[in-house]
């Protein structure tokens, strides 16, 4: 008995297999299976087992690959979906804010007798003002579209004029499809008042007049 002993290796050992048995399933059925001459009864459910392991595995390692993927398409589809909402807020964005400002409506001719009569009341009369000015037509058309100019049918000879300058990508593809003379409605901010130069406009937008 005693011989029988000392050559049962420690792997082998009841104790330790029962132990990882309940702890550890998978590392029990393995030193069941190697303790399988001790255990011959046994031995079919430890194979069964380790084959059952085995497949459990595999079908979690396949889930966690497949849930992995999706979980990179669902990130893929959600920033492009970011992205193409940002790209049609952009302008929706623009045209709410052009909306939510107030124009104040001015004809072209009373504005050059403001300025004619009195520079300085016109400076501080409009300076600042956004303003959407009416029967003017167009009078030069800066050669880089960085602006152009509106002359006031009352005051065809006059020296000065408004500047109405385009700081946008959009209006200064617009100012192609004008024509000097062609009525315009501008709207948009004054930036600055002179005697000799006139009004500076900041366009906002502008439209032929029907």
């Amino acid at each position: 008995m005693a011989d029988e002993e000392v050559k049962v290796k420690w792997y082998q050992k009841s104790w330790l297999m029962w132990v990882c048995l309940v702890l550890f399933p998978p590392i029990g059925l393995v030193l069941l299976f190697l303790s399988r001459d001790r255990h011959p009864r046994w031995k079919v459910i430890a194979a069964v087992g380790l084959v059952w392991c085995f497949i459990a595995y595999s079908s979690g390692h396949n889930s966690d690959k497949e849930k992995s993927a999706s979980s990179q398409q669902t990130s893929q589809s959600e920033s492009t979906k970011k992205q193409d909402s940002k790209s049609t807020e952009k302008p929706s964005k623009d045209n709410k804010k052009e909306q939510s400002t107030n124009y104040t409506q001015v004809s072209l001719s009373d504005m050059m007798n403001d300025l004619e009569g009195n520079a300085a009341a016109a400076q501080k009369k409009y300076k600042g003002k956004n303003v959407q000015v009416v029967n003017g037509t167009v009078d030069n058309i800066d050669s880089d579209g960085d602006y152009f100019t509106l002359k006031s049918p009352d005051h065809p000879y006059a020296i000065t004029s408004i500047q109405c300058f385009l700081h946008d990508k959009k209006l200064k593809e617009a100012v192609l499809n004008i024509r000097k003379g062609d009525p315009v409605i501008v709207r948009g901010k004054i930036s600055d008042v002179g005697e000799l130069m006139g009004y500076s406009l900041d366009t906002a937008s502008f439209e032929v007049a029907r």
